[in-house]
């Protein structure tokens, strides 16, 4: 048996967590780059042929260029995405506001291909919600583990269902999130509210709650409370600062 701090276990933790999703980032960054291919392809056959007027040449180019800016963004964001991981100290988030952090958050969890394709998401992040700069210290580690645990919950249940609300009125709540189609498990609902049994300071761990305990020592580091609801239908969680 191993023997770990929490924070010992949240370093190692975040590093196994970013592992598990590489499989998944490379899946996810090869249909861009597939698609980036394929209209420098185009593009390059078009101008060779000679044969479009130049108002259609340009207008064929012009579509293409704005489908390729659109792909390497996505490719950028998941590759700043995955980079911040490894260091979370030198997170560029403070010019976001918590709105574009979930969505890009939600984005980069596709790596997980049972979420991917399996589970139906709804988001509803408009409105006017506070930048990232104006939380507490810690806030977006903590929102990136918390998401990542729900994920691999979702995955080891099979369930389908998962939606996620900023409500932008109410003072002191930073989500809310819904998921299942079945109640959460105890055992991952005590971790994630940080009931995690300690021996002389190291932490008993099983093996399929690393994700969860992980997150809740995360959401105690930040001040943020975690505020459970289950019901046959799934579980609420409601993360307040």
């Amino acid at each position: 048996m191993i023997r770990l701090s929490r924070v010992d276990f949240a370093d190692m933790q975040r590093l196994v967590s970013l592992g598990t999703l590489i499989h998944g980032l490379i899946h996810n960054l090869n249909g861009p780059l597939q698609n980036l291919g394929m209209d420098m392809d185009m593009i390059g056959l078009t101008l060779e042929s000679g044969e479009n007027r130049v108002e259609d040449l340009q207008k064929e180019i012009r579509t293409r260029l704005g489908r390729m800016e659109e792909e390497f963004t996505r490719i950028t964001h998941l590759i700043r995405s995955a980079a911040s991981r490894t260091s979370p100290e030198d997170e560029e988030t403070g010019y976001m506001n918590l709105g574009d952090f979930l969505q890009g958050e939600i984005d980069f969890l596709k790596a997980n291909l049972y979420f991917k394709h399996h589970v139906k998401t709804d988001l509803s992040l408009e409105g006017d919600l506070p930048s990232m700069r104006e939380l507490p210290p810690g806030t977006a580690t903590c929102l990136r583990g918390f998401l990542q645990a729900v994920v691999e919950e979702l995955e080891r249940r099979k369930m389908g269902v998962f939606s996620l609300k900023a409500p932008a009125a109410e003072s002191g709540t930073l989500i809310r999130l819904f998921a299942g189609e079945a109640p959460f498990s105890a055992p991952f609902l005590l971790a994630l509210k940080g009931e995690i049994e300690e021996e002389e300071g190291s932490l008993s761990v099983g093996a399929d709650q690393l994700a969860a305990t992980h997150a809740g020592i995360l959401l105690g580091l930040a001040g943020i409370r975690p505020e459970v609801k289950s019901d046959p239908d799934g579980t609420l969680v409601t993360l307040r600062c």
